[in-house]
């Protein structure tokens, strides 16, 4: 199972926690290739940029990265368990959820649960 959660909602998490985020967060191991970017991150909360910018913007970005996101998609086993966190709170638009759906998108055999 993976969960997709908030830094901040450890009661959600499980398994090993892996961070999302643009930058680190506290020693928690990163996935480089679903790190949204400093411009994306930015031009959505202060520059005034609509969901569907950011979804579009984040989508490219995974595009262009596709041959490492293709990778950590490989590497996941269905039987681990894992949290997958950004600092976003519960509830907010973030790229969670477009990772969520590529997740079931490539990865059905995973049980997901986004909070």
């Amino acid at each position: 199972m993976i969960v997709i959660c908030s830094i901040s909602d450890r009661q959600y998490h499980v398994g090993t926690v892996y961070a999302t985020t643009m930058k680190p967060i506290g020693g928690l191991p990163l996935i480089e290739c679903l790190r949204p970017t400093k411009a994306l991150v930015y031009s959505i909360k202060y520059g005034g940029r609509s969901d569907e910018w950011y979804e579009d913007g984040y989508r490219r970005l995974l595009a262009a990265r596709w041959p490492a996101v293709k990778a950590w998609l490989a590497s996941l086993k269905a039987d681990e368990h894992a949290t997958l966190v950004c600092y976003c709170p519960q509830g907010a638009y973030c790229h969670r959820h477009l990772i969520a759906r590529m997740l079931a998108l490539h990865r059905p055999d995973i049980d997901l649960a986004i909070v």
